[in-house]
Formats: C-alpha cells, structure tokens, sequence
C-alpha cells in the first residue's frame, strides 16, 4: 500500500463516525512524530487497547500496526543533518513537503484539467492571500501561451465576473486551508451553474475539498505553525509548475511555436 492511499483509508474512518475514527484522527494529528510511538502508547493515547488498534489496520487492509509505521514513516523521516541549522531544517521540512505531495498525486486529475482547458473553455482562477500570489504567476504564463484565463484578483471582480460562468466553464481554485469564506463562496456559486471545479488543497478534508469536483491534494503537517512555516507553498508552485507543463505536453508543437515568438529579445 502507497502512503497516499493509507493516508485516504484513514481519513475515510475518520469523517464516517467509524467505530476506529478516534484512532485514525489520532494518527492523522501526529503525522510527524508517529514512528516513536508503540502500539500501546496510541492506544493509551485514544483510550482503547493494541487489539483495537490492531483491528483497524487490519480493516483498511494493513497487517498490523508495525506496517502501519513502516509505512507512514517512509516519508516523515528525518534524515541525519551534518548540522543541525535553521537553513538545513527549513530544507528538510521543504523537501518533505515535496515528497508528499508526489505521493499524494493523482496524475488523472491533472491529465482531465489539461483535455477540459484544450477543449476551449473558460478557465476561471480564484485564490486569495498568500495563495493568490502563486496563481497569479501561473496566470501570466498562461496567457503567453494563449489560453484565455480569468484570474478574480478581488473579491468583488470576481463576484462580478461569475455572471458569466456556465456549464462551458473550468474553476481552478487554490487554498492551502480549503477554508476560506471568500473563494467557498465563490464556488458554490459556480457549481450552481454546472461549472467543473478542480481545487487544489491541503490533503486533510476540507469544505473546499468536499464541494469540488477534482482535488488536487498537498502536504500538510497540522502541528507546524502555518503563520511561520511556509514550506508548504512550494508543493503548490510544484503542483503548478507540472499542470503548466502537462499543458505544454498536450501540443508541445504549436506551445512551444508560441513561446518562441512571444520571447523578449535581450
């Protein structure tokens, strides 16, 4: 079983009221330091015993808790640093994040954007905060090559603009959180026109995530300070960066012929 698909199975017990649920939000909330934990300390932890946490591995088609570990612990490991700096840490944490967000991916999602945007879509782009600074980049390297793009820099553009939304038109929205009240609302209002949304969000559930009709999971860890620690924006340039490149894929020919002639001469 890959990382990303335990991740899923956990998350599955824990939104359904499962009878193991308080265990696997156990596990999910310490992603990060779950390796030093035994099979009696999580159960501890969620006052439940080893044979309970036993039955749920077994239930989402693992053989026991030491899989379970080894399995989680493939990608939160930490490697050994030379020195023990806040460059090096702050590296770490960036690579990590990285990683996951590979495991995580869905090359289908990705691949099912591509054929909607080549098939002459709308394409509207909303995201706001920190968020709305990656997209804009993204936005700038769209138009190059001649894709037609909305990006709602502002709330009440883009309220004025989702007039215009149909079932003809493509979302792609991006939040870290998948909270934000401004783009939920948003949203909501293009599904009521049959728009198809693709969201990119953290992996954890979310509103965002529950009303799209494609996500496109990153990593998060829910016990770093996200005031702080900004690590996890590099997994959405990544993510941007290869649905930019899987565009170009599709007709490298003509995208190409049109990033050629759209360079500027030094």
């Amino acid at each position: 079983m890959l990382w990303n698909e335990l991740i899923i199975k956990l998350e599955n017990l824990k939104n359904n009221d499962h009878k193991f649920s308080h265990i696997s939000i156990f596990i999910l909330k310490n992603l990060g330091s779950i390796g030093k934990y035994t099979i009696y300390q999580v159960a501890f932890a969620t006052y439940s015993s080893p044979a309970s946490v036993t039955r749920m591995c077994q239930e989402i088609g693992l053989k026991g808790y030491k899989e379970l570990i080894n399995i989680l612990t493939s990608v939160y490991q930490k490697p050994v640093l030379k020195e023990d700096t806040l460059a090096n840490n702050l590296l770490q944490k960036s690579k990590i994040n990285l990683d996951e967000t590979a495991s995580l991916l869905q090359p289908k999602v990705i691949t099912t954007f591509v054929q909607q945007i080549n098939q002459n879509k709308k394409l509207f782009l909303y995201a706001y905060g920190e968020s709305a600074l990656w997209l804009e980049s993204f936005y700038s390297r769209l138009l190059r090559i001649g894709i037609n793009a909305f990006l709602g820099r502002d709330h009440e553009n883009a309220r004025v603009s989702s007039q215009i939304i149909d079932c003809d038109t493509v979302i792609l929205v991006l939040s870290l959180s998948g909270e934000t009240k401004t783009v939920l609302e948003l949203v909501k209002q293009a599904r009521k026109k049959k728009a198809v949304i693709f969201s990119i969000t953290k992996y954890l559930q979310n509103h965002l995530k529950k009303i799209s009709d494609y996500n496109i999971a990153l990593s998060y860890n829910p016990n770093e300070n996200q005031l702080i620690t900004k690590s996890a924006r590099y997994s959405m340039l990544y993510i941007l960066d290869l649905i930019y490149e899987e565009i170009i894929e599709s007709d490298k020919t003509r995208y190409l012929d049109i990033l050629e002639n759209t360079v500027l001469k030094k």
